[in-house]
Formats: structure tokens, C-alpha cells, sequence
């Protein structure tokens, strides 16, 4: 009896060492591991290292990943379509704010990709980036895009 109390204590042990580790991870650990699944392809995986790295901190980089990667789930449609309206109006500032060349470049605008609310989008590898530089050109937009993601993760 004495050893299977000690086998059990060992084992629980272990899955709080395990689940400790991984809460303790800092928002740029999650955000690293969000992009290496989210360029494996792995995109729910990656979505849920990014939801966990936005409760931390909502910054930039961790929210374009979701973005992107809840663009192919489709898990939280009130998000595709927040994004969507964000890009709809973003072109212009985009061109006005980095110039013509740059929107045409990476193919700034909600049409090149096929977004729908059931998921299943393929989007570039690089699309985060695509969303960072959006943000860059409608601070004030992508803020109030964040706030729509943290307030639907931390439901």
C-alpha cells in the first residue's frame, strides 16, 4: 500500500511539474512556439500558444499570429469578421502611410485571401507579418481589433 501511495504522489508530482512549466512560459516563449507550429501547419496548436501568450500580454506579435492561425480554424468567427473589417479599411492607410509598391508587394487586401467563418482558409507562411504592418498603419484600429480577441480568449 505504502508503495502505490509513493508511486501515486511521484506520478502527481510529475503532472504538476509538467503543468507548472508550461504556465510559467513568458509571452515570447509562447509566441515561438505558436510560429514554429504555425509554420509547421499545426494551426490550432498554434492558435492555442498564442491565446496563451495573449492572457500574459496582448502585444502585437501574439495577436497577428492568432489572427492568422483563427483565420484557417475558423474557431472564433467573431474574430474573422472583426479582422476582416479591419483589413477592408486598412488598404488606404497602408498606402498612404508605406506607399503603393508595399500594398501591391504583399498583396494587401481582404480579397487575395478566400476568408470564410468555417475555417479551412490557406493563407502565406509570413501572413503575421502582413497583420504587424497593418497595425502599424491603423494603431488605434488593430487596438481595438486586440481588445475583441483578449475579451473572446478570456471568456
Amino acid at each position: 500500500m505504502a508503495i502505490r501511495n509513493s508511486q501515486f504522489i511521484t506520478v502527481l508530482g510529475i503532472a504538476l511539474a509538467l503543468t507548472i512549466s508550461s504556465c510559467a512560459k513568458k509571452p515570447a516563449e509562447l509566441y515561438q512556439d505558436g510560429m514554429k507550429a504555425y509554420e509547421a501547419g499545426n494551426y490550432s496548436k498554434a492558435q492555442e500558444n498564442f491565446a496563451a501568450g495573449i492572457k500574459k500580454n496582448a502585444d502585437v506579435n501574439l495577436c497577428a499570429g492568432f489572427i492568422a492561425a483563427n483565420l484557417v480554424t475558423g474557431k472564433y468567427p467573431g474574430i474573422i469578421t472583426a479582422y476582416n473589417q479591419f483589413s477592408d479599411g486598412i488598404r488606404s492607410e497602408v498606402e498612404k502611410t508605406y506607399g503603393p509598391r508595399v500594398v501591391t508587394a504583399l498583396a494587401i487586401t481582404s480579397e487575395l485571401i478566400p476568408y470564410n467563418t468555417s475555417g479551412g482558409n490557406k493563407i502565406p507562411k509570413d501572413f503575421p507579418q502582413t497583420i504587424v504592418l497593418q497595425a502599424s498603419a491603423d494603431p488605434g484600429g488593430y487596438y481595438f481589433l486586440t481588445q475583441q480577441i483578449v475579451n473572446i480568449i478570456k471568456k
